[in-house]
């Protein structure tokens, strides 16, 4: 799939030039191409160059170049910059939430997880526990009760933990388990490994940082715009 989507990449910016919007689309496949198979470094630099040629293509506010931004937090946890995560995805949130941004109610809740998620693993879980608890009531508001729900749960849960509120944490990540499994849906690598941990004591990323193969990601090959 990798090099099927470098070679489709290369062709379009060879007919349409490197600034093209179907580029910046498959770009986005391809980074969490590398993303599934470990290449976080590889994934990051994908993102990056994306956020690049969103800024050229459609402007440095504009939503799309939000939409890169977030995506590239992901990678930048993963490569250890914490600092630099929460700085995108605090930027990602404030151009998603410009007047005239393009993007769903489910995109921008998408923006806000990520946000919080960067927070909590910078050392602020208070903020990041303010932005879940808001986070939850507009999903339920909406009737997002499905995996996306059932992640801000146990992400929520994680950050309790971190808090060393284990009591509130063990109750959010029971809720947690129960959201995922109503939403008909195998927990995942990181929630099981989020309600292991949710008894104990944990350094701020192990309770909930989620690994390659977990559900706790935005949808990849079927929705390039990362409706999570």
């Amino acid at each position: 799939a990798i090099r099927s989507l470098e070679k489709a990449i290369a062709e379009l910016d060879r007919l349409a030039g490197r600034y093209n919007a179907q580029s910046i689309q498959a770009s986005r496949t391809l980074g969490m191409a590398y993303m599934d198979s470990g290449q976080y470094a590889r994934a990051n630099e994908i993102f990056a160059s994306n956020v690049e040629r969103s800024k050229r293509v459609y402007g440095p506010q504009d939503s799309e170049t939000a939409l890169n931004l977030s995506f590239q937090v992901m990678t930048l946890h993963r490569t250890g910059d914490t600092a630099g995560a929460e700085e995108t995805a605090r930027e990602s949130v404030r151009l998603a939430q410009t007047q005239g941004a393009s993007l769903s109610a489910s995109e921008m809740r998408g923006f806000t997880r990520r946000y919080a998620t960067a927070l909590a693993i910078n050392g602020k879980p208070e903020e990041a526990l303010r932005w879940f608890d808001q986070l939850i009531a507009q999903e339920e508001a909406a009737g997002q009760l499905d995996t996306r729900h059932a992640a801000t749960l146990m992400l929520r849960a994680g950050t309790l933990n971190i808090l060393g509120r284990g009591e509130q944490a063990a109750a959010a990540g029971e809720q947690a388990v129960a959201a995922w499994q109503t939403a008909g849906k195998s927990l995942g690598a990181a929630g099981q490994i989020g309600s292991g941990h949710m008894s104990r004591p944990c350094s701020p990323c192990s309770a909930w940082r989620p690994s390659p193969t977990s559900s706790f990601r935005p949808p990849r090959l079927g929705s390039p715009r990362g409706s999570v």
